[in-house]
């Protein structure tokens, strides 16, 4: 994410991080830099959903498919984040 978002929420580069929407949420770790755009958080790698854990980023995704050549539509949706502070 970049440097400005993660100021904006506290966070700072290897925190841990609760990603989520209206489809439900994971926990990453925070790759705070200058490489990526203000207002847009990147997630690295693919990871299937594994049934009864709905904590990867799969999780995210719609699964409709695309409009354009009905192709996978994981390269972009809406989240929001927040530091994750674990629970005791």
């Amino acid at each position: 994410m970049n440097y400005a978002d993660a100021v904006l929420k506290g966070i700072e580069d290897g925190d841990q991080v609760r990603v989520w929407n209206n489809r439900g949420e994971c926990i990453l770790k925070a790759s705070v830099g200058g490489n990526v755009l203000p207002g847009v958080t990147v997630s690295q790698g693919l990871w299937a959903d594994v049934v009864g854990k709905k904590q990867l980023v799969n999780t995210l995704t719609p699964d409709r498919v695309a409009d354009m050549g009905n192709g996978a539509t994981f390269f972009s949706g809406r989240v929001d984040f927040e530091k994750w502070m674990r629970e005791s």
